[in-house]
Parts: structure tokens; C-alpha cells; sequence
């Protein structure tokens, strides 16, 4: 969907009021289904987009046109459908992720939330400490095992799940594999 802001003020519009393009390509006033200009004017005179309008970059992630539909997961963990307004919980779902085109999409998510939140209670948190063991678990693809490996450089790396002891780690392998690799292929984007 294509998003754009006005650069001059109209007599009911002023600068920096934000459009979209709807599905059948009508310029539309955010948050509304309010027509500002039709698809048919637009073809006949694409000026007004380029003399009046700046387009804004997309998202780089997928949001649903304004009332469009998406999926999310709600607090009891159901996989829920909505439409889009751009309002206070579509933003919130979208900002943290819980937002997908398709219920699998957050079958998929949900299913990954739970199995990380095993393994980082595993790791009894799983958080990186400044003076301290920080033993953390990676997948070696050229022998297609886990390893799980103590740094001592003093490198955090970004997302990973820091075990205490190479015995809990070694624990939560064993204990839950299936929860390493279901949070695996998620990573991989495997299992979309």
C-alpha cells in the first residue's frame, strides 16, 4: 500500500495530512475510507501525486491496507483475525510482531514464543553477564549438532540465550530438543 503526506495545504487538507492508495487505487485520507481523489482522476492527471504529495517509504514488514485484514495472538494464546485502523492495538500488535498476513504465519510465532521461553528458563534467564560465565548454545550446520560454547572474549551477541553452567545447558539440549529445534527452523525461516 502506498502512503503518501501532503506538501501543500488544500482548502480542506493541510501539509502533512497522510494518504493511501486504497485497492482499487483511490487516494484515501488516513484512518478513513474517505476518497480524496479517485482512481480516475489519478490516471488522468498522476501530477497531483508527484506536485502535491510526497510518498512515503513502506514498511519494510507487510501492515494490511486501512481496515484490511491480518491475524494476531491474544492473550489466551488463540490466533485471532482483525481488520486494521491504524488504531492504538493495530499499531502495538504491529510494532511487536504479533501482526501476520495468514493464521499459520502466527501458529508458527506462537508456537516459537513458547519454545524460546523454555529454553530461557533453562538459562535461569538467559541474560549476558559482565563478570561472569556467559555459555551460550549455536547450531553448527557442518555437523548438524548444538554446541554449546563459553565466550571469554567479552563479546555479547545480540539474541542469544546465555547459559550459567555447560550443565544446564547441556540439560535444557537434551531435555528439550524439540523446543531448540522448532526455535531453530523459526530462525532459519523454515517453517513459515
Amino acid at each position: 500500500m502506498k502512503r503518501y503526506k501532503l506538501q501543500k495545504d488544500l482548502p480542506t487538507f493541510k501539509v502533512g495530512d497522510e494518504f493511501y492508495l486504497d485497492s482499487d487505487n483511490n487516494l484515501c485520507l488516513k484512518n478513513t475510507s474517505v476518497i480524496v481523489y479517485n482512481n480516475f482522476v489519478l490516471e488522468e492527471f498522476p501530477n497531483i501525486l508527484t506536485d502535491w504529495f510526497e510518498e512515503i517509504p513502506e514498511n519494510k514488514r507487510w501492515r494490511a491496507e486501512y481496515n484490511g485484514g491480518y491475524y494476531y495472538i491474544e492473550d489466551g494464546g488463540n490466533v485471532m483475525d482483525s481488520d486494521d485502523y491504524e488504531d492504538e492495538d493495530d499499531d502495538y500488535r504491529y510494532d511487536t510482531g504479533n501482526y501476520g498476513r495468514t493464521k499459520k504465519e502466527l501458529e508458527v510465532k506462537r508456537e516459537y514464543n513458547i519454545a524460546r521461553q523454555v529454553l530461557i528458563d533453562d538459562a535461569k534467564g538467559g541474560k549476558w553477564k559482565k563478570n561472569g560465565t556467559n555459555l551460550y548454545v549455536y547450531y553448527d550446520h557442518d555437523i548438524d549438532k548444538w554446541i554449546p560454547y563459553e565466550d571469554i572474549d567479552n563479546i555479547q551477541i545480540t539474541g542469544a540465550i546465555y547459559f550459567q553452567d555447560e550443565e544446564d545447558a547441556q540439560k535444557s539440549l537434551e531435555e528439550h530438543k524439540e523446543q531448540w529445534d522448532i526455535v531453530h527452523k523459526y530462525e532459519m525461516g523454515q517453517n513459515k
